[in-house]
């Protein structure tokens, strides 16, 4: 379990770390607010050289252009 964020990505919480205590390398993301926490999350885990996977339909965004941005 990772601490609580404040903002849309992981920057805040303790996220790659649990992850890399684990030895977890692939990270699968589905969830809410594609354009917004989905989009940020994905961004600084590839940034931290982790292998990241989208589902696509396993996730949302409040209109087709936020879902395509």
């Amino acid at each position: 379990m990772t601490s609580p964020h404040k903002i849309f990505g992981p920057e805040s919480n303790d996220l790659v770390l649990q992850l890399r205590k684990r030895g977890i390398n692939t990270v699968i993301i589905g969830g809410m607010n594609t354009n917004l926490c989905v989009d940020s999350h994905m961004r600084e885990l590839v940034e931290q050289e982790f292998k990241v996977y989208i589902v696509s339909d396993a996730t949302a965004a409040p209109g087709k252009d936020a879902f395509n941005a």
